[in-house]
């Protein structure tokens, strides 16, 4: 935790907690460090209701380890019909509704941090997943230890990930020889889900071949965070050439064509997320069939992303926010 660089010292720390095993260290992790750091802590769960009466007794068993512990435990109890109201789908509107919760504790307890319970595991198969999708360079550089709360009206406090550098089954092992408890999410082992398929199926066959493959794929997300810094300026140079215009921004084709090819995808995708397009719905294919139809220069020609619309009209390539309904 001291090397994220946030000032922990008589403020308070919000803990993610599902009451699996990973989020069940890093809320023990938090308290055994209060006396070194001086913070409180707080542990917020969210129950989205998917597995019925496991759902329920995951926040009962959070709420009986926030007593064990003397940590005041924020439960939300999720509508059924709240999980997949938004765009995306219900992964990404449950994501939107726990980052949104978690902002909310901790706006109410003016917390400088958010703690979430991310491992090594889980970042190794965050940019395996970004490779097979085709993502761009910030997706491959996968999760970092401190960001911005993924929400609209951010409060105050950053979002940590302090267990980015440990293993989950060093997290469990530590967990036992402690005889500490937790909770078995029995969705995670469902092959439906794509980071599943990658979870029991990929990881242990690159495990096999390279037991050391998540410190090299963990440097190497830190070699393209540097690219990213340079690319990101680079960008930035490109998106001031765009001009806002209605429902959307336009740039005039030769200056799109007048920058590097990885430059232009940049820009695009920072344009795309401007107006509205959800990040994760912008894929590399996307943005090489743009740059394709510019190359092609076809005036009236039109590509949609997310139901945004990007069209070539006039010698400007304009982009226009997704429409709704």
């Amino acid at each position: 935790m001291a090397a994220t660089g946030v000032v922990w010292r008589d403020r308070t720390v919000v803990v993610a907690v599902s009451g699996g095993a990973d989020s069940t260290f890093l809320l023990h992790a938090a308290c055994a460090l209060r006396l070194r750091f001086g913070h409180d802590v707080v542990a917020a769960h969210v129950d989205h209701g998917w597995r019925g009466e496991q759902s329920h007794e995951d926040a009962r068993a959070v709420a009986r380890l926030g007593a064990d512990l003397g940590v005041p435990v924020h439960v939300m109890a999720v509508p059924t019909d709240q999980n997949a109201l938004r765009d995306g789908g219900i992964e990404a509107s449950a994501r939107a509704i726990r980052y949104g919760y978690l902002a909310d504790v901790a706006r109410g307890c003016a917390a400088v941090a958010v703690l979430a319970a991310h491992t090594a595991d889980d970042q190794a198969e965050t940019i395996i997943l970004s490779l097979l999708r085709g993502r761009s360079v910030a997706g491959l550089v996968g999760m970092t230890a401190v960001a911005q709360l993924p929400v609209t009206d951010a409060p105050g406090a950053v979002l940590v990930r302090p267990m980015l550098g440990l293993r989950a089954d060093h997290v469990r092992a530590t967990l036992r020889d402690h005889q500490v408890r937790w909770r078995e999410d029995s969705s995670n082992d469902d092959r439906a889900r794509a980071r599943n398929r990658v979870r029991h199926d990929v990881v242990p066959v690159l495990e096999a071949i390279s037991p050391g493959f998540r410190r090299a794929l963990a440097r190497a997300a830190r070699d393209v965070e540097e690219l990213r810094d340079v690319l990101d300026n680079a960008a930035g140079t490109a998106i001031a050439r765009w001009d806002r215009v209605q429902d959307g921004w336009s740039v005039r084709r030769v200056e799109w064509l007048s920058d590097a090819l990885v430059v232009r995808l940049a820009a695009l995708r920072e344009i795309l997320l401007r107006v509205g397009v959800r990040f994760e719905a912008i894929e590399s294919a996307h943005l090489d069939a743009i740059a394709r139809m510019v190359a092609t220069n076809r005036g009236g020609a039109r590509r949609t992303v997310d139901r945004a619309a990007v069209a070539l009209i006039g010698g400007h390539v304009v982009v226009t926010a997704p429409k709704v309904g």
